[in-house]
């Protein structure tokens, strides 16, 4: 009986901190309203439309939940319109992800391996979502999306994207986007896997229009 007790009693517990948890979560941040979204939309298009080019500091943590393990790495990040992307990772170790038109190179070094992003989920859909952050696009993904708007406690935009196709959702649950709410430049991206496991990028120090030329991006 004392072992019956126990255990509703942690049942109990653990629905009650869950709750109270997802309660302060939703204070964080309010459901943006019609105009509110038509606002936002209008100035991160607006805002986008004259960056040709984008670099910034990047720190990744990867979170597996199985093992309460997150594992931090730092780099630079690197866009230009439309569809040229780069992650080099300079710590703890030397890694680049290059992402030009439908093709992607990972480097780890010296190994490179040459991937055609029709056959790579996650990082297909990332890298719809980070042109479509980065562009000003986000109306454009279309009826593929869920998406939804909401404004944080500190005045930064939060835009959360769930895709709705099947043979995504088997292996990204969740896509959310913060924005800066003066420049509506992308300062945190978080994916949320279906293995449970989470990837979040924070985004500084950005440099608009600094690229000049596709040397970063170049694919062999």
């Amino acid at each position: 009986m004392k072992n019956l007790i126990f255990k509703y009693s942690v049942i109990f517990f653990l629905i009650f901190t869950t709750s109270i948890s997802a309660i302060f979560a939703q204070d964080d941040r309010s459901v943006m309203s019609q105009a509110e979204i038509q606002s936002f939309l209008t100035h991160l298009k607006d805002k986008s439309s004259g960056i040709n080019s984008l670099e910034a500091s990047f720190t990744q943590e990867k979170v597996l939940r199985m093992f309460q393990k997150k594992m931090v790495s730092q780099g630079v990040f690197c866009f230009k319109r439309e569809d040229k992307i780069a992650f080099f990772y300079k710590s703890p170790y030397k890694y680049r992800m290059i992402i030009n038109g439908k093709k992607m190179l990972m480097d780890n070094g010296g190994k490179e391996q040459l991937i055609a992003l029709d056959n790579n989920a996650i990082v297909r859909e990332m890298r719809n979502l980070i042109q479509a952050s980065f562009l000003g696009k986000l109306q454009d993904l279309g009826t593929s999306y869920s998406i939804s708007y909401f404004k944080e406690k500190d005045g930064s935009f939060y835009v959360e994207v769930v895709p709705r196709a099947k043979n995504i959702t088997e292996i990204i649950s969740k896509i959310s986007v913060n924005f800066n709410p003066s420049t509506f430049l992308v300062s945190k991206l978080t994916l949320e896997e279906s293995a449970q496991s989470t990837t979040i990028y924070y985004f500084s120090g950005h440099r608009i229009n600094t690229i000049n030329d596709d040397e970063k991006f170049n694919i062999n």
